[in-house]
């Protein structure tokens, strides 16, 4: 009998053994293997609430019900849910500041002032572990030390987890994504259009700029529809439209006055001054979109994908989706890039596109979150090669296949019940509503952000369009010509340099943003001068003096321990002089 119980403990303790080591596999762990299918995960008791407050975001919260979040959910043993801010950021986290309540786990973009903020304030936890333990994380341990460093705060805890880095960047000092070695976010010209009105080149300068946009006018152009043919259009928002118009064409987004004094936003700059009054001037003589403001972001896109527009600024559409669109319609259209032209005093524009390698987005877990080993399990898999092809194509494996025929054989590609994804197919609102119904905007931008790798490795189809090969050509003329500035990546970013600057900036944007706007669409040139010297006045009277001063403070503090990288800083000037302003080097 007492063999029998022996024998039968035995096999007790050896099926426990069993057991016990399959629901520790690297099963757990994504594999990189050829089957995108391979990544699994054992159950392992009720799962559990996983909470994710992103503080900066532009899309709609996912569906909760759609396949990237079903699949996440199995694979991390978890009900997730995804919380989106609309707020601003500084009031958001004077309520978590005043409340003493913090979110368990907070994604937004890499940014230091906030990594140093939540850090100092103790509510962050060190993950250091998580990068030193290779069985568990091992996509997590293989993150390069560089940016694993830019990670840490001042004790030398790494306090979040980096997403969206370029390893290879730190190596060749190249992006290695077309996206990222090319300046995507600039003015586009029909080439049909420049034919049509016998211009041999793409305007070089303010004033081709001008000819092109007036003769448009004049000549009574029309669209593919036969509607008269609208010389300039942008998308609806302001910020993406204007803006970037004044940064483009010789105002930074940062810049140091030949005082020394920082500039932490540019709307208070001579530069944006004279881009703006150019670009009213342009509006008065009704080359710009009229419905420009009062339009839908989609009506725009419409406007751009059916040829109304002669010149776009496309915002957050590719152009290479919209010329795609013109020639499956069999239109003879296609946007071209036009280079950045330089604006006296200004010779150096700093580059919004061209990015340095660290991580774009992060993951920061509170002392408030209950399962931190579910977010690093989820912070390796988007790491791992299995992640960053998920995250590239906003799908999860269980969406994808290797393709053994068609037009991507030997890639990774949407399977034909979700072909509505294939983004080399469909763009704008379409292809955003179906990201948001299969959960897969849960990776756009600033949530959880691909690693930036060439997509051969990650075995994705990597075309090179016509438009990006225009686009690297000019880019690198550019910057053999001593374009892009780039402001030094671990810099502390507009805006949010300090908790008071972060106040200032919330009080000071929205009143200033809205008169300056009114007057891009005044009616006069008097008008014009009206509203911005109000905006002018709006902003001094809401703290300027103090918000220059508190940055300059910063940005020289910064410097000290930086020496050298002054130069890295593009120039600019104060719309006005701020009487008695201090500058502290």
């Amino acid at each position: 009998m007492k063999k029998k119980m022996l024998a039968l403990t035995c096999i007790v303790l050896t099926l426990f053994i069993v057991l016990s080591t399959v629901g520790c596999q690297k099963n757990d762990v994504p594999s990189n293997s050829i089957n995108p299918n391979q990544t699994e995960t054992v159950a392992k008791g009720p799962k559990t609430k996983l909470d994710i407050y992103h503080m900066v975001s532009w899309n709609a919260s996912p569906n909760k019900n759609g396949e990237v979040i079903k699949w996440l959910n199995n694979y991390l043993n978890t009900e997730l849910t995804i919380t989106i801010d609309a707020a601003p950021n500084p009031p958001t986290f004077q309520t978590w500041l005043a409340t003493g309540e913090w979110p368990g786990v907070i994604a937004d973009r890499n940014n230091a002032f906030w990594r140093d903020t939540f850090a100092s304030g103790g509510k962050l936890i060190d993950l250091t572990k998580y990068f030193n333990d290779p069985v568990n994380y091992p996509n997590l341990a293989k993150v390069p030390k560089t940016i694993q460093n830019n990670a840490k705060d001042v004790d030398g805890r790494i306090v979040y987890f980096p997403l969206g880095f370029d390893a290879k960047q730190l190596e060749t000092g190249k992006p290695s994504l077309i996206a990222d070695q090319i300046c995507t976010a600039t003015y586009y010209v029909r080439t049909d259009v420049l034919k049509t009105l016998g211009l041999s080149h793409v305007p070089q300068t303010l004033d081709e700029v001008t000819q092109y946009l007036r003769l448009v006018k004049e000549k009574g152009l029309k669209s593919p529809a036969g509607t008269p043919m609208i010389p300039l259009g942008f998308r609806s928002e302001g910020w993406f439209s204007w803006k970037f118009f004044g940064n483009w064409w010789g105002d930074g987004w940062q810049g140091i006055t030949k005082e020394g004094a920082y500039l932490p936003w540019f709307n208070y700059s001579k530069g944006i001054y004279n881009a703006a009054k150019w670009l009213n001037e342009l509006y008065r003589e009704s080359l710009v979109d009229k419905e420009w403001f009062t339009q839908k972001p989609e009506t725009a896109e419409e406007k751009m994908a059916n040829g109304t527009y002669a010149m776009i600024y496309p915002g957050a559409q590719p152009v290479d989706q919209i010329n795609a669109n013109m020639k499956n319609q069999g239109w003879d259209i296609a946007y071209e890039p036009i280079p950045i032209p330089t604006v006296p005093g200004v010779d150096e524009p700093a580059s919004y596109a061209i990015t340095n390698p660290y991580a774009f987005s992060v993951i920061y877990v509170t002392e408030s979150c209950k399962n931190p080993d579910t977010v690093a399990k989820l912070a390796d898999w988007l790491v791992s090669t299995e992640g960053a092809r998920c995250a590239s194509l906003q799908a999860v494996p269980s969406m994808i296949e290797l393709k053994e025929s068609g037009p991507h054989t030997g890639s990774y590609w949407y399977k034909d019940e979700y072909s509505e994804l294939d983004y080399l197919l469909h763009s704008g609102d379409e292809l955003t509503q179906a990201r948001i119904k299969h959960g897969g905007n849960i990776f756009v931008g600033e949530y959880f952000s691909a690693l930036r790798v060439d997509l051969k490795e990650l075995q994705i189809p990597n075309e090179i369009t016509e438009s990006q090969e225009i686009q690297l050509e000019w880019t690198k003329t550019v910057i053999l010509n001593g374009g892009f500035k780039r402001i030094p990546p671990d810099y502390l970013g507009a805006g949010t340099g300090s908790t008071r600057m972060s106040e200032l900036n919330s009080i000071i944007t929205g009143p200033v943003y809205s008169l300056q706007q009114q007057a891009l669409v005044a009616n006069t040139a008097e008008e014009f001068q009206k509203y911005w010297d109000q905006a002018w006045d709006k902003f001094i009277q809401l703290g300027g003096k103090e918000y220059i001063e508190e940055g300059t403070r910063l940005y020289w503090e910064w410097i000290k321990k930086n020496p050298g990288t002054e130069s890295q800083f593009p120039y600019e000037e104060l719309y006005k002089d701020i009487p008695d302003l201090k500058i502290e080097k």
